[in-house]
């Protein structure tokens, strides 16, 4: 049965109080809309709720006095956007997700693409016990009163795409971070941050320099 890792990549002082204190800081949907100037974070299509394939179409005009019809103009095909100020508002924390498989040696600089280690900080987390940090975060959560949801995105051309997006689904430019989310909607101060104190990490996770974590092999013993 292989074995699950989850990797939070970010700056060495917030990646240091998540290891210690277990600080999981959850930022809206919306902030990545406006994330200008990190390409691994800027997304403009968070938050959306769903997406329409337009066709094109001739504009016309009828005549009253000859009751002809007359050519206006033609509209081009496009992809209408729609949003959803619920879905914009919701809280989320963001993974890398690898499996390392029985009897396998996994080297992470082979699954870690450099994009990732470039564009997030200079510190990652990695939790080689999801099941039970997972665990701590929603018992945190729900114990606060929020409605929590987790798993893996999946990614679709966008631009070919039509119907629900929400916030487990992505556009394929970002297949490369292989993302399990955190999806947490808060009940009492909608489109803030958040912060949930779940325990010190120690027991469940690494603190390393971001230049080290594509240099870990794991073996199975």
């Amino acid at each position: 049965m292989p074995h699950s890792l989850l990797i939070k990549f970010g700056k060495f002082e917030h990646m240091k109080a998540l290891y210690e204190t277990g600080e999981v800081y959850l930022g809206t949907l919306d902030s990545y809309q406006h994330a200008e100037g990190n390409a691994e974070r800027h997304d403009p299509d968070e938050g959306l709720a769903s997406v329409q394939q337009m066709q094109g179409a001739r504009l016309r005009f009828q005549d009253h006095e000859t009751n002809e019809w007359r050519d206006l103009g033609e509209i081009t095909s496009g992809l209408p956007r729609f949003r959803n100020s619920h879905l914009s508002k919701l809280n989320v924390f963001c993974l890398f997700y690898c499996e390392v498989e029985d009897d396998k040696r996994l080297r992470l600089e082979e699954v870690i693409d450099l994009r990732l280690t470039n564009g997030f900080g200079d510190a990652a987390v990695l939790i080689y016990q999801p099941k039970e940090f997972l665990g701590c975060v929603k018992a945190v959560a729900q114990r606060l009163g929020h409605k929590y949801q987790a798993k893996m995105v999946s990614y679709v051309p966008i631009t070919n795409h039509e119907g629900d997006v929400g916030p487990f689904l992505k556009d394929e430019r970002f297949q490369h971070q292989r993302e399990f989310r955190i999806v947490v909607a808060d009940t009492t101060f909608p489109g803030t941050c958040m912060k949930l104190k779940v325990g010190p990490l120690k027991e469940l996770a690494l603190l390393l320099e971001v230049t080290d974590i594509r240099k870990l092999v794991f073996d199975w013993v």
